[in-house]
């Protein structure tokens, strides 16, 4: 057998080497004992047989030894002292001679195997060999068999298969089978082909697991940089099963998009200025504010930074720094007041250029009218700056109470202030903008600004309203209160009265009373009356006091 191969030694021990060892020394350590039981014979030829069995002749024996399974190991070879009895014959030292090479089984050899390239198989001894019969256990490929003697078959997968050899010599067939390997290829990918932005540098990684590497310019690290356009080529070999695979990637670089923020500049401060580029439609904007427009504007200094992105995410950047301007801050001072027929000069010292409401050029106007005024300076940056005042215009009051009125007991006169935005005085010093009269008399008002001031008054007077009363007694002491006998609701009409004492003379009488009977020449005591309307329609009549208090 081709691997493991039976030693007899001086004294009839049955030993097995495995000679697939490749060194002497490792041979003699695989030397196992198989058997010992020759030792009590004599043991004579060893001879591999066509059905690959090996026998043993021993001296004056009816038997032959028979290893039935001389390609495993000692423990599994199946040795059998008495293996083929003779029929009574008695085996001697030799067996029959043949050339022993016709009765080894077949072997072969296999080249390559890595997945994706073509397997290549080759019998070792072809001597004698009429014809073989391969199957690469490669049950997914229509090109599983083949009767070549070194036949080649490209796998249709990795992994592992069963490859079956079958070879006829001279009508005898042989079979031999061996268990190989089909490994995959190192798994490179460097990618598609790749436009990149001039200036970048891109990395290039062939790594995988116990590889090496070799570019096409020689150098044999995992990894690649490059800041350049080429065709880059990489094969990557795996350093256990040989195996190789390789890649290549066309780097291409694209031009920035290019563009200028322009000089630095400034603004006047209170205003902003317009920074940025022309709009293109294929490319994104970002400026370090944040806003994504082309041009943006701005109100505060600083320095601002626009960067743009194209469609292959190619960037450019550009800076511009803006600058605030001072403004010649002035202030024209609070709004004011222009009193009637008067007029004043509106003016403001400085160097700069001035002018007033946009359109007149002067240091100074005069103002007779209201309204807005507005003056603006303009510094020599063109800077402008400006400042307005409201001139108001004051009239001297006009207070005007009304014409003189009479009411009616019991109501209330509201007079208000006219006109207003004024201080007021009344006649009884007091300062609100309204005043309530109840009772008769002279009243004033007083108003004033400070443009001058003016004063307007009213009488006011209050009569009965209601119905005829009259009263039952009244007091004529002359001290002011009651001294009259007073029929009030008397309004309108011309009312005759005649009065009697207790004696029936009359005593007084009036065709048109004004209730302006004092009870002269009377001396207290109870009157009797007689009141009648001027058609003599209404009559009233009764009695009434007079009572002096003395």
């Amino acid at each position: 057998c081709e691997i493991n191969a039976p030693i007899i030694d001086k004294d009839g021990n049955l030993y097995q080497a495995d000679i697939s060892l490749s060194t002497a020394d490792s041979i003699v350590n695989s030397i196992v004992l198989i058997d010992s039981s020759l030792s009590q014979n004599f043991f004579g030829a060893v001879q591999l047989a066509t059905n690959g069995k090996i026998y043993l002749a021993h001296e004056y024996s009816n038997y032959l030894g028979v290893i039935n399974n001389p390609e495993k190991k000692a423990d599994s070879c199946n040795f059998v002292l008495d293996g083929v009895y003779l029929s009574g014959r008695l085996s001697r030292m030799g067996l029959p001679d043949y050339i022993q090479s016709f009765f080894v089984p077949p072997d072969f050899t296999v080249k390559n195997y890595c997945f994706g390239d073509s397997t290549k198989f080759s019998i070792k001894d072809t001597s004698g060999i009429d014809s073989v019969f391969w199957d690469f256990g490669d049950t997914a490929s229509t090109q599983n068999h083949s009767r070549l003697f070194f036949p080649s078959h490209k796998y249709s997968k990795q992994g592992r298969f069963e490859v079956n050899l079958t070879m006829w010599r001279n009508g005898v067939d042989f079979h031999k089978k061996n268990i190989i390997q089909i490994n995959d290829l190192p798994n490179i990918n460097l990618g598609n082909d790749t436009l990149i932005c001039n200036g970048d540098t891109i990395l290039l990684d062939a790594s995988c697991l116990n590889c090496s590497y070799l570019w096409q310019d020689s150098s044999t690290n995992a990894q690649l940089w490059t800041n350049s356009a080429n065709s880059y080529f990489v094969t990557v070999t795996n350093l256990y099963t040989g195996c190789y695979n390789s890649d290549t990637i066309e780097i291409s670089f694209a031009d920035l998009p290019i563009f200028n923020l322009g000089n630095d500049t400034n603004y006047c401060s209170g205003d902003s200025v317009k920074i940025g580029i022309s709009y293109h439609s294929n490319v994104d904007y970002l400026w370090n504010t944040g806003e994504t427009d082309s041009t943006i504007f701005v109100n505060s200094q600083g320095i601002f930074t626009l960067t743009i992105t194209d469609s292959l995410t190619c960037q450019f950047t550009d800076t511009i720094v803006v600058t605030e301007l001072t403004l010649p801050y002035f202030d024209l001072g609070n709004d004011t007041v222009l009193c009637e027929n008067t007029n004043f000069v509106l003016r403001y010292n400085s160097q700069f250029q001035h002018i007033w409401n946009d359109t007149i050029q002067a240091d100074s106007i005069i103002v007779f009218k209201s309204g807005s005024y507005k003056l603006t300076l303009i510094d020599t940056n063109s800077c402008q700056f400006s400042d307005s005042l409201f001139v108001s215009q004051i009239y001297i009051p006009v207070v005007n109470l009304g014409n003189d009125t009479i009411l009616c007991e019991g109501d209330i006169l509201t007079l208000w202030a006219n006109p207003s935005n004024c201080n007021y005085e009344w006649s009884d010093l007091s300062t609100n903008n309204s005043f309530d009269i109840s009772e008769a008399g002279l009243y004033y008002l007083k108003s004033t600004n400070q443009c001058g001031f003016d004063i307007d008054s009213i009488f006011v007077d209050f009569e009965y309203c209601g119905d005829i009363y009259i009263p039952n007694i009244f007091t004529p002491n002359n001290d002011g209160i009651n001294d009259f006998f007073k029929i009030k609701g008397l309004n309108g009409d011309n009312w005759e009265i005649f009065i009697y004492n207790r004696w029936g003379n009359l005593v007084f009488h009036s065709v048109d009373y004004q209730n302006n009977w004092s009870g002269e020449n009377c001396s207290d005591g109870t009157y009797y009356y007689i009141l009648l309307s001027s058609e003599r329609t209404i009559k009233y009549s009764g009695f009434v006091r007079i009572h002096r208090n003395n």
